[in-house]
């Protein structure tokens, strides 16, 4: 990802009109930190459930009643 935000930031840089802002490398990429959240066990589980069912498979755990 580091070599495309550089390419990135050169092309913007060489496009830029005068008087703007030199764009630099971290404009371009990605904050991943900002992008994660924290799931609880339930949403965990629910993903689980869902992508096991997409998959064809079954819910092997005993039901509750």
């Amino acid at each position: 990802m580091l070599g495309f935000a550089i390419v990135a930031a050169t092309i913007a840089n060489a496009n830029r009109g005068k008087g703007q802002r030199p764009y630099e490398v971290k404009d371009f990429m990605p904050d991943f930190e900002k992008l994660t959240k924290t799931q609880t066990t339930d949403e965990m589980i629910q993903f689980a459930e869902m992508m096991t069912m997409a998959m064809g498979g079954k819910d092997l755990r005993k039901k509750k009643k």
